[in-house]
C-alpha cells in the first residue's frame, strides 16, 4: 500500500547509527526513532497483540544499535505498549476485558478532570486552545495514511488534557496512550471506525462549549463507556473468542 511504503521511506531515510549524514543524530533521536516504528507497527496491526518483539530483527531493519534498541523497548514496557518477560524479552501487550473496560472508566473520569480545567478558564483562551486542537485533527483525519489518522486521533484526545492546563495529567498521558493503542490496533486489523470517532469527537467538543456537565458526561460515557461494550461485542462476534 501508499501509506506502507511512505512509511518504510521515511524510515530508510532516517539512516543508522553511523554515516556522515546522520553522524549528529543523538542517542535520543535514535531511541525515539526506535519507539515511534514499533508504536505505528503496532497500531496498524502488523505486530500482533501478545507477539514477541526480537530485538536483532528491530536493529537490523532501522540500522540502530543494541542498546539503543534496548533502551526504546524499556521505554515502551515502561508505558505499556510491552511486557517484559524473564529470559525472553519482550512481546507486545495483550488487551482483556476487564482492562478494556477499567481503561474506559479511568477515560471519563480523567476527561472529566481536564474538561473541568477548560470550563473553569474565564477567559476562554483553554476552550479556543480546544478549538485549534479539533480544526488540526479534522484536517489530519482526511489524510488517506492511516497513521496520520491513527496519530491524529491520539493528538486530538490528548489536546484535551493539554488544553486543562493540568501539568500533573500530561505525566499519566503514556500510559493512557498506550491502552488506546491496543484496542484501536485490533479495531484498525478488523474494521475502520474513523467516521463515526471524528463525530464522536466534534459532537464533544460541542458539549465542552456549551458548558452543560450534564451533557458533557453523558456525551463521554456513550464516546468511552457504550464505544468500549461495543468493541467487546464486536470483538467476540469477529474473532471468534472472548478477550
Amino acid at each position: 500500500m501508499e501509506w506502507k511504503e511512505k512509511r518504510m521511506a521515511r524510515s530508510e531515510g532516517a539512516g543508522g547509527d553511523c554515516g556522515t549524514a546522520t553522524a549528529a543524530v543523538t542517542n535520543t533521536e535514535r531511541r525515539q526513532r526506535v519507539i515511534d516504528d514499533l508504536k505505528q507497527r503496532i497500531a496498524l496491526g502488523e505486530i500482533p497483540l501478545g507477539s514477541r518483539i526480537v530485538e536483532a530483527e528491530v536493529t537490523s531493519r532501522l540500522g540502530i544499535s543494541r542498546p539503543t534498541v534496548r533502551e526504546a523497548l524499556s521505554q515502551l514496557a515502561r508505558h505499556g505498549y510491552l511486557v517484559q518477560e524473564a529470559y525472553r524479552g519482550y512481546r507486545v501487550s495483550e488487551i482483556h476485558r476487564e482492562r478494556v473496560r477499567e481503561l474506559a472508566t479511568v477515560r471519563v473520569a480523567n476527561d472529566m478532570v481536564a474538561i473541568e480545567g477548560i470550563l473553569g478558564d474565564e477567559s476562554g483562551k483553554r476552550m479556543e486552545q480546544l478549538d485549534a486542537v479539533l480544526q488540526e485533527y479534522l484536517t489530519r483525519m482526511d489524510k488517506p495514511d492511516p497513521i496520520v489518522r491513527h496519530e491524529a486521533h491520539m493528538a486530538f484526545h490528548r489536546g484535551i488534557w493539554e488544553a486543562s492546563g493540568n501539568t500533573f495529567m500530561m505525566k499519566l498521558w503514556p500510559v493512557l496512550e498506550a491502552e488506546m493503542t491496543l484496542v484501536l490496533a485490533v479495531e484498525q486489523e478488523q474494521r475502520h471506525n474513523d467516521s463515526r470517532a471524528r463525530a464522536l469527537d466534534e459532537s464533544l467538543v460541542e458539549c465542552i462549549r456549551r458548558g452543560d456537565r450534564e451533557e458533557i458526561h453523558e456525551n463521554l460515557r456513550m464516546h468511552v463507556v457504550d464505544s468500549a461494550e461495543e468493541f467487546l461485542e464486536f470483538f467476540d462476534a469477529t474473532i471468534g473468542r472472548t478477550i
